[in-house]
């Protein structure tokens, strides 16, 4: 690791350290969101409906939590694959 702003995908159902303002490359740098109550826009990995709580899942997508650390609340319903603004824990 090169130190604080290094890439690296959370393992799903896990902590995470912010929300990347751009995509990039896995060990890349690039600046994060970390503002308790900000609310951005995120890619789902599974449908999801408004006001539900999410988790990190599979390729750092967010999807509805289960058993996961709840990192925030979808503000609007969306499929998978398609961006849906949520509000950072």
């Amino acid at each position: 690791s090169r130190g604080l702003g290094d890439v690296y995908k959370r393992q799903a159902a896990g902590r995470t350290w912010g929300v990347a303002v751009t995509d990039a490359k896995s060990g890349g740098r690039v600046a994060v969101y970390r503002i308790t109550g900000a609310i951005l826009p995120v890619t789902t990995g599974a449908p999801i409906s408004a006001l539900t709580e999410v988790q990190v899942g599979m390729g750092g997508k967010i999807v509805p939590a289960t058993s996961g650390v709840k990192v925030g609340r979808a503000m609007d319903s969306a499929g998978a694959d398609r961006d849906v603004f949520i509000e950072l824990y």
